[in-house]
Protein backbone atom coordinates (compact mmCIF):
# COMPACT_ATOMS: atom_id res chain seq x y z
CA UNK A 1 0.00 0.00 0.00
CA UNK A 2 1.15 3.42 -1.13
CA UNK A 3 -0.48 6.61 0.76
CA UNK A 4 0.68 10.21 0.00
CA UNK A 5 -0.46 12.53 2.81
CA UNK A 6 -1.26 15.91 2.22
CA UNK A 7 -3.39 18.86 2.83
CA UNK A 8 -1.90 20.74 0.08
CA UNK A 9 -4.09 23.03 -2.41
CA UNK A 10 -5.28 20.95 -6.04
CA UNK A 11 -4.77 22.11 -9.08
CA UNK A 12 -8.22 22.95 -11.22
CA UNK A 13 -9.65 19.57 -11.11
CA UNK A 14 -13.51 19.78 -12.65
CA UNK A 15 -14.13 16.12 -13.91
CA UNK A 16 -13.30 12.05 -13.34
CA UNK A 17 -11.02 12.85 -16.36
CA UNK A 18 -9.20 15.16 -14.35
CA UNK A 19 -8.77 13.13 -11.26
CA UNK A 20 -7.84 10.13 -13.35
CA UNK A 21 -5.08 12.24 -15.26
CA UNK A 22 -3.40 13.56 -11.59
CA UNK A 23 -3.57 10.05 -10.26
CA UNK A 24 0.48 9.73 -10.97
CA UNK A 25 1.30 13.31 -10.08
CA UNK A 26 -0.11 12.65 -6.75
CA UNK A 27 1.73 9.41 -6.31
CA UNK A 28 4.69 10.63 -7.58
CA UNK A 29 4.77 7.46 -10.40
CA UNK A 30 2.56 5.96 -13.10
CA UNK A 31 0.57 3.24 -10.99
CA UNK A 32 -0.14 -0.41 -12.58
CA UNK A 33 -1.90 -3.45 -11.71
CA UNK A 34 -3.51 -0.56 -8.86
CA UNK A 35 -6.50 0.88 -7.26
CA UNK A 36 -6.25 4.53 -6.22
CA UNK A 37 -8.97 6.37 -3.95
CA UNK A 38 -8.17 10.48 -3.80
CA UNK A 39 -9.76 11.65 -0.82
CA UNK A 40 -10.33 15.40 -0.98
CA UNK A 41 -12.07 18.36 1.13
CA UNK A 42 -14.26 19.99 -1.37
CA UNK A 43 -14.99 23.06 1.53
CA UNK A 44 -11.79 23.24 1.29
CA UNK A 45 -10.70 22.79 -2.33
CA UNK A 46 -7.76 20.26 -1.04
CA UNK A 47 -6.52 17.00 -1.29
CA UNK A 48 -7.02 15.01 2.27
CA UNK A 49 -5.08 11.31 0.88
CA UNK A 50 -4.07 9.46 -1.75
CA UNK A 51 -4.08 5.94 -0.94
CA UNK A 52 -2.62 3.22 -3.52
CA UNK A 53 -3.50 -0.69 -3.07
CA UNK A 54 -2.56 -3.68 -5.45
CA UNK A 55 -5.39 -5.42 -7.37
CA UNK A 56 -5.30 -9.14 -5.75
CA UNK A 57 -2.48 -11.82 -6.87
CA UNK A 58 -3.92 -14.50 -9.43
CA UNK A 59 -4.99 -17.32 -7.04
CA UNK A 60 -5.18 -15.33 -4.12
CA UNK A 61 -8.45 -12.94 -4.94
CA UNK A 62 -10.34 -14.06 -1.79
CA UNK A 63 -7.56 -13.35 0.89
CA UNK A 64 -6.16 -10.14 -0.99
CA UNK A 65 -9.63 -9.11 -1.20
CA UNK A 66 -10.28 -9.66 2.65
CA UNK A 67 -7.35 -7.70 3.10
CA UNK A 68 -7.74 -4.77 0.63
CA UNK A 69 -10.99 -4.10 2.02
CA UNK A 70 -9.71 -3.75 5.37
CA UNK A 71 -7.14 -1.52 4.71
CA UNK A 72 -9.73 0.57 2.71
CA UNK A 73 -12.03 1.16 6.27
CA UNK A 74 -8.24 1.84 8.13
CA UNK A 75 -7.77 4.31 4.91
CA UNK A 76 -11.14 5.88 4.87
CA UNK A 77 -11.13 6.72 8.88
CA UNK A 78 -7.67 8.47 8.30
CA UNK A 79 -9.29 10.37 5.45
CA UNK A 80 -11.83 11.70 7.14
CA UNK A 81 -9.93 12.58 10.54
CA UNK A 82 -7.60 14.59 7.71
CA UNK A 83 -10.70 16.38 6.80
CA UNK A 84 -12.15 14.61 3.52
CA UNK A 85 -15.88 14.68 2.52
CA UNK A 86 -15.31 13.45 -0.84
CA UNK A 87 -13.55 10.49 -2.82
CA UNK A 88 -12.71 9.32 -6.65
CA UNK A 89 -12.11 5.82 -6.87
CA UNK A 90 -9.74 4.94 -10.34
CA UNK A 91 -8.12 1.67 -11.18
CA UNK A 92 -5.57 0.61 -13.17
CA UNK A 93 -6.11 -2.79 -13.88
CA UNK A 94 -4.04 -3.84 -16.61
CA UNK A 95 -6.95 -5.46 -18.42
CA UNK A 96 -10.54 -5.12 -17.85
CA UNK A 97 -12.22 -8.24 -15.90
CA UNK A 98 -15.44 -8.64 -14.18
CA UNK A 99 -13.89 -9.40 -11.43
CA UNK A 100 -11.64 -6.64 -10.99
CA UNK A 101 -14.83 -4.40 -11.47
CA UNK A 102 -16.57 -6.01 -9.00
CA UNK A 103 -13.95 -5.22 -6.84
CA UNK A 104 -13.50 -1.64 -7.85
CA UNK A 105 -17.53 -1.66 -7.12
CA UNK A 106 -17.11 -3.42 -3.41
CA UNK A 107 -14.44 -0.40 -2.91
CA UNK A 108 -17.01 2.54 -3.44
CA UNK A 109 -19.71 1.03 -1.10
CA UNK A 110 -17.14 0.50 1.78
CA UNK A 111 -15.81 4.24 0.95
CA UNK A 112 -19.57 5.38 0.58
CA UNK A 113 -20.63 3.21 3.88
CA UNK A 114 -18.08 5.93 5.60
CA UNK A 115 -19.98 8.78 4.49
CA UNK A 116 -17.72 9.97 2.41
CA UNK A 117 -19.58 11.50 -1.10
CA UNK A 118 -18.14 9.21 -3.98
CA UNK A 119 -17.87 11.70 -7.03
CA UNK A 120 -16.89 9.42 -9.84
CA UNK A 121 -15.20 5.56 -10.21
CA UNK A 122 -13.99 3.96 -13.73
CA UNK A 123 -10.65 2.66 -14.64
CA UNK A 124 -7.74 3.54 -16.96
CA UNK A 125 -6.58 1.16 -19.53
CA UNK A 126 -3.51 1.47 -22.18
CA UNK A 127 -3.84 5.64 -21.38
CA UNK A 128 -7.96 5.26 -21.52
CA UNK A 129 -10.25 6.14 -19.21
CA UNK A 130 -13.67 5.00 -18.56
CA UNK A 131 -15.68 6.75 -16.43
CA UNK A 132 -18.14 3.70 -14.85
CA UNK A 133 -20.23 6.89 -13.12
CA UNK A 134 -21.58 7.91 -16.19
CA UNK A 135 -23.26 5.07 -18.22
CA UNK A 136 -23.09 6.66 -20.98
CA UNK A 137 -19.46 7.05 -20.60
CA UNK A 138 -17.13 5.69 -23.46
CA UNK A 139 -13.70 5.18 -23.19
CA UNK A 140 -11.60 8.72 -23.74
CA UNK A 141 -7.65 9.40 -24.14
CA UNK A 142 -6.75 10.08 -20.92
CA UNK A 143 -3.72 12.91 -22.68
CA UNK A 144 -7.25 14.54 -24.01
CA UNK A 145 -9.37 14.38 -21.50
CA UNK A 146 -7.60 14.88 -18.89
CA UNK A 147 -5.10 17.47 -20.20
CA UNK A 148 -5.89 20.76 -18.50
CA UNK A 149 -5.18 18.97 -15.09
CA UNK A 150 -1.63 17.81 -16.28
CA UNK A 151 -0.79 21.55 -17.90
CA UNK A 152 -2.03 22.57 -14.18
CA UNK A 153 0.46 20.18 -12.61
CA UNK A 154 3.68 20.34 -15.04
CA UNK A 155 3.23 24.06 -14.40
CA UNK A 156 3.48 23.59 -10.64
CA UNK A 157 6.52 21.98 -10.85
CA UNK A 158 4.92 18.51 -10.27
CA UNK A 159 6.00 15.06 -11.86
CA UNK A 160 6.61 11.74 -11.72
CA UNK A 161 8.52 8.55 -12.87
CA UNK A 162 7.62 5.93 -15.49
CA UNK A 163 6.85 3.03 -12.17
CA UNK A 164 7.06 2.46 -8.58
CA UNK A 165 10.05 0.23 -9.80
CA UNK A 166 11.79 3.16 -11.18
CA UNK A 167 11.35 5.14 -7.78
CA UNK A 168 13.05 2.10 -6.00
CA UNK A 169 15.97 2.18 -8.24
CA UNK A 170 16.54 5.99 -7.65
CA UNK A 171 16.87 5.29 -3.99
CA UNK A 172 18.41 1.40 -3.61
CA UNK A 173 19.93 -0.37 -5.97
CA UNK A 174 23.99 -1.83 -6.42
CA UNK A 175 26.49 -0.32 -4.78
CA UNK A 176 27.50 2.84 -7.23
CA UNK A 177 31.36 3.52 -7.77
CA UNK A 178 31.08 6.32 -5.73
CA UNK A 179 30.24 4.32 -2.53
CA UNK A 180 32.14 1.78 -2.98
CA UNK A 181 35.10 4.94 -2.78
CA UNK A 182 33.17 6.39 0.11
CA UNK A 183 33.49 2.95 1.93
CA UNK A 184 36.92 2.71 1.25
CA UNK A 185 37.50 5.54 2.96
CA UNK A 186 35.96 4.57 6.25
CA UNK A 187 37.58 3.01 9.34
CA UNK A 188 36.32 -0.46 9.15
CA UNK A 189 34.88 -0.01 12.85
CA UNK A 190 32.59 2.78 12.02
CA UNK A 191 31.20 0.66 9.10
CA UNK A 192 30.77 -2.49 11.12
CA UNK A 193 29.25 -1.24 13.90
CA UNK A 194 27.76 2.54 12.80
CA UNK A 195 30.17 4.24 15.08
CA UNK A 196 29.77 8.03 14.54
CA UNK A 197 33.04 9.96 15.09
CA UNK A 198 33.81 11.71 17.66
CA UNK A 199 33.85 15.56 17.07
CA UNK A 200 33.14 18.66 19.15
CA UNK A 201 30.14 21.01 18.47
CA UNK A 202 32.18 23.21 16.15
CA UNK A 203 32.59 20.62 13.76
CA UNK A 204 29.20 19.36 13.94
CA UNK A 205 27.76 22.71 13.00
CA UNK A 206 29.90 22.61 9.46
CA UNK A 207 28.87 19.46 8.63
CA UNK A 208 25.13 20.34 9.30
CA UNK A 209 25.48 23.36 7.48
CA UNK A 210 27.77 21.98 4.43
CA UNK A 211 24.94 18.96 4.35
CA UNK A 212 22.24 22.21 4.50
CA UNK A 213 23.68 24.28 1.76
CA UNK A 214 24.10 21.36 -0.29
CA UNK A 215 20.48 20.01 0.05
CA UNK A 216 18.81 23.82 -0.14
CA UNK A 217 20.36 25.33 -3.45
CA UNK A 218 18.82 27.02 -5.65
CA UNK A 219 15.74 24.93 -7.41
CA UNK A 220 17.01 26.46 -10.44
CA UNK A 221 19.92 24.83 -10.38
CA UNK A 222 18.56 21.23 -11.42
CA UNK A 223 20.20 18.37 -11.08
CA UNK A 224 23.68 17.91 -10.08
CA UNK A 225 26.23 18.96 -12.84
CA UNK A 226 29.16 16.54 -13.35
CA UNK A 227 31.92 17.89 -10.83
CA UNK A 228 29.44 19.71 -8.65
CA UNK A 229 29.11 16.21 -6.75
CA UNK A 230 30.89 16.14 -3.83
CA UNK A 231 33.91 13.65 -2.85
CA UNK A 232 34.28 10.40 -1.69
CA UNK A 233 35.83 12.22 1.46
CA UNK A 234 33.30 14.79 1.83
CA UNK A 235 30.55 12.09 1.69
CA UNK A 236 32.27 9.63 4.14
CA UNK A 237 31.91 11.96 6.66
CA UNK A 238 28.48 13.57 6.26
CA UNK A 239 27.27 10.29 6.69
CA UNK A 240 29.09 9.22 9.79
CA UNK A 241 28.44 12.82 11.09
CA UNK A 242 24.25 11.69 10.32
CA UNK A 243 24.54 8.93 12.85
CA UNK A 244 25.14 11.63 15.54
CA UNK A 245 21.29 12.96 16.42
CA UNK A 246 23.09 16.46 17.32
CA UNK A 247 24.21 16.27 13.17
CA UNK A 248 20.62 14.51 12.07
CA UNK A 249 18.17 16.32 13.96
CA UNK A 250 19.21 20.24 13.87
CA UNK A 251 18.98 19.43 9.54
CA UNK A 252 15.96 17.99 9.74
CA UNK A 253 14.71 20.91 12.16
CA UNK A 254 15.97 23.07 9.50
CA UNK A 255 14.69 21.36 6.34
CA UNK A 256 11.19 21.87 8.47
CA UNK A 257 11.66 25.37 8.80
CA UNK A 258 13.04 26.01 5.23
CA UNK A 259 10.21 24.24 3.98
CA UNK A 260 8.01 26.93 4.66
CA UNK A 261 8.44 30.29 1.82
CA UNK A 262 5.27 32.03 2.41
CA UNK A 263 2.43 32.08 -0.10
CA UNK A 264 4.60 30.91 -3.40
CA UNK A 265 3.16 27.40 -4.06
CA UNK A 266 5.33 26.66 -6.70
CA UNK A 267 8.48 28.23 -4.87
CA UNK A 268 7.55 25.69 -2.37
CA UNK A 269 6.92 22.89 -4.84
CA UNK A 270 10.37 23.57 -7.07
CA UNK A 271 12.28 23.78 -3.87
CA UNK A 272 11.09 20.55 -2.44
CA UNK A 273 11.99 18.99 -5.55
CA UNK A 274 15.20 20.17 -5.41
CA UNK A 275 16.00 19.15 -2.05
CA UNK A 276 14.54 15.77 -2.46
CA UNK A 277 16.37 15.40 -5.44
CA UNK A 278 19.58 16.16 -3.83
CA UNK A 279 18.99 13.82 -1.00
CA UNK A 280 17.90 10.62 -2.92
CA UNK A 281 20.98 11.09 -4.87
CA UNK A 282 22.53 10.95 -1.06
CA UNK A 283 20.87 7.84 -0.33
CA UNK A 284 21.91 6.58 -3.34
CA UNK A 285 25.57 6.80 -2.92
CA UNK A 286 25.34 6.12 0.49
CA UNK A 287 27.35 2.43 1.40
CA UNK A 288 24.51 0.21 2.76
CA UNK A 289 26.34 -0.52 5.85
CA UNK A 290 26.60 2.73 6.98
CA UNK A 291 22.62 3.91 5.05
CA UNK A 292 20.22 3.79 7.73
CA UNK A 293 20.67 7.38 9.29
CA UNK A 294 20.73 9.29 5.46
CA UNK A 295 17.95 7.29 4.56
CA UNK A 296 15.96 8.01 7.40
CA UNK A 297 16.19 11.71 7.21
CA UNK A 298 15.48 11.45 3.46
CA UNK A 299 12.37 9.29 4.59
CA UNK A 300 10.95 11.85 7.03
CA UNK A 301 11.53 14.66 4.59
CA UNK A 302 10.19 13.22 2.38
CA UNK A 303 6.89 12.69 4.64
CA UNK A 304 7.19 15.95 5.49
CA UNK A 305 6.72 17.04 1.93
CA UNK A 306 3.53 14.67 1.24
CA UNK A 307 5.85 12.43 -0.80
CA UNK A 308 4.46 9.11 0.94
CA UNK A 309 5.81 6.46 -1.77
CA UNK A 310 9.38 8.07 -1.83
CA UNK A 311 9.13 8.23 2.37
CA UNK A 312 8.01 4.59 2.47
CA UNK A 313 10.75 3.41 0.46
CA UNK A 314 13.50 5.78 1.99
CA UNK A 315 12.17 4.27 5.10
CA UNK A 316 12.62 0.49 3.77
CA UNK A 317 15.82 1.30 3.10
CA UNK A 318 16.70 2.59 6.57
CA UNK A 319 15.53 -0.12 8.36
CA UNK A 320 16.80 -2.74 5.56
CA UNK A 321 19.98 -0.91 6.53
CA UNK A 322 19.62 -1.46 10.01
CA UNK A 323 16.74 -2.71 11.84
CA UNK A 324 17.42 -0.62 14.99
CA UNK A 325 16.45 2.40 13.21
CA UNK A 326 14.12 3.88 15.16
CA UNK A 327 13.00 7.21 12.57
CA UNK A 328 12.93 4.71 9.44
CA UNK A 329 10.58 2.54 11.69
CA UNK A 330 8.44 5.37 12.80
CA UNK A 331 7.78 7.02 8.58
CA UNK A 332 7.50 3.32 8.02
CA UNK A 333 4.33 3.10 10.19
CA UNK A 334 3.04 6.30 9.66
CA UNK A 335 2.78 5.87 5.55
CA UNK A 336 1.47 2.30 6.26
CA UNK A 337 -1.34 4.37 8.06
CA UNK A 338 -1.69 7.22 6.09
CA UNK A 339 -1.11 9.37 9.02
CA UNK A 340 -0.45 12.85 8.32
CA UNK A 341 2.92 14.73 9.17
CA UNK A 342 1.37 17.33 11.07
CA UNK A 343 2.79 15.24 14.36
CA UNK A 344 5.94 15.49 12.84
CA UNK A 345 6.01 18.75 11.96
CA UNK A 346 5.05 19.82 15.49
CA UNK A 347 7.38 18.03 17.36
CA UNK A 348 9.89 19.66 15.26
CA UNK A 349 8.90 22.90 15.89
CA UNK A 350 8.43 22.26 20.02
CA UNK A 351 12.59 22.16 20.23
CA UNK A 352 15.22 24.83 19.31
CA UNK A 353 17.96 24.36 17.45
CA UNK A 354 20.09 25.02 20.21
CA UNK A 355 18.25 21.95 22.45
CA UNK A 356 18.38 20.03 19.00
CA UNK A 357 22.17 20.41 18.93
CA UNK A 358 23.28 19.70 22.45
CA UNK A 359 20.30 17.08 22.51
CA UNK A 360 19.45 18.67 26.19
CA UNK A 361 15.84 17.20 25.46
CA UNK A 362 14.51 13.80 24.08
CA UNK A 363 15.14 13.08 20.85
CA UNK A 364 12.12 13.15 18.23
CA UNK A 365 13.64 10.28 16.01
CA UNK A 366 15.31 8.16 18.90
CA UNK A 367 18.86 7.45 19.03
CA UNK A 368 19.23 5.30 15.67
Amino acid sequence: MTTQPAHSELPAITSPADVAASVPYLLGFQPANSIVMVFRNNHKSQLALTVRLDFPSPGRECTDEAAILSQINHCARTAIAAGADEVDVVGFPGRDTGARRALLARVCEVVSDWGVQLMSWGVVIDGQWTDFSDPDSRPVALDTAGVRAQVNWVGQGVSYVASREDLHASVVGDATALSLEVLGRIEPAFADRGLPPRTNSAARRRVEDSIVEFLSAAPEVGSLAVGEEPGSETLARWYLSLFDRRVREPILWRLATMDQLGDQPKAVVDWRGSALERLTWLVRNCPAQIGAPVSSVLAAFAWQCGSGALAMIAAENAVACDSRNILGSLVLQATRAGAQPGLWRATLASMTLGELRSSRRTSPSGSA
